[in-house]
Parts: C-alpha cells; sequence; structure tokens
C-alpha cells in the first residue's frame, strides 16, 4: 500500500475532477443539477478483495489478505462511496460495523487512500 497521509479524514475537500482521475464515475440529478461522482471501486482502497462465480455469487472474500465470510464481503460491497459538494460521502462505517468488521479503521483506510490516490494523480499530472 501506498504511504498514508496522516491528516486524510473524510472531511478533506476534494473537486470532482480530482476523483474522477482516481476512476470515480460523474452523475449529475436530472431535475436538480446535483453532482456525485461515485467511486465504485472503492474496495480496492481498503484492502477488500472479492472473487465470484459465473453466476455472479461471491466465490470468496479476504480483508487486507485476511479471509472474510462471503456473507461479510457481501455487507461491505454494498456500502456506497462517492464525493459531493466537495467531500466524501459514505456510509462504509455503519455498514462495516454491521458486517463486524471495524467499521472506524475501514472508513481511514479509505480516506487515507484516497488521498494518496490524490496525490499521485496531482504529481504525476
Amino acid at each position: 500500500m501506498p504511504q498514508l497521509p496522516p491528516d486524510a479524514t473524510p472531511e478533506t475537500r476534494y473537486t470532482a475532477e480530482q476523483i474522477e482521475a482516481i476512476g470515480g464515475n460523474r452523475w449529475t440529478h436530472p431535475r436538480t443539477g446535483e453532482i456525485r461522482v461515485y467511486l465504485n471501486e472503492w474496495p480496492a482502497l481498503v484492502g477488500l478483495e472479492i472473487s465470484h462465480y459465473g453466476t455472479g455469487n461471491i466465490s470468496g472474500a479476504t480483508l487486507n489478505g485476511r479471509p472474510i465470510s462471503n456473507r461479510r464481503a457481501g455487507q461491505l460491497a454494498a456500502a456506497r462511496v462517492y464525493w459531493a459538494n466537495g467531500t466524501i460521502v459514505t456510509d462504509l462505517r455503519a455498514v462495516a460495523d454491521n458486517a463486524r468488521q471495524d467499521g472506524a479503521a475501514l472508513e481511514a483506510d479509505l480516506a487515507a487512500n484516497i488521498a494518496a490516490r490524490v496525490a499521485e494523480t496531482t504529481t504525476a499530472g
């Protein structure tokens, strides 16, 4: 994993373009014009790896290299992570806590890894 910035928090401010540069997908609400940038590949940012059968069902999962149950992996994968109004919005902590994982730690890993990816794209560009 990259060196994690110690000051990254879920409240760290970003632009939509920065989140798009790290793989985010922009969505604009058709009536209100609200812009969100979804990070659909967020599981990789916290070390969640899920493999699937051809049917789409989960065949196995690990979190930071340690096996976890398919059910818990499915619960974690259901979390939403997106950018709106300058900050990252997520229900990861609540979802993780419900899946009996350390939600605070996963949220901190997510924030730090987003910051690290944004820093990499900023210096590379």
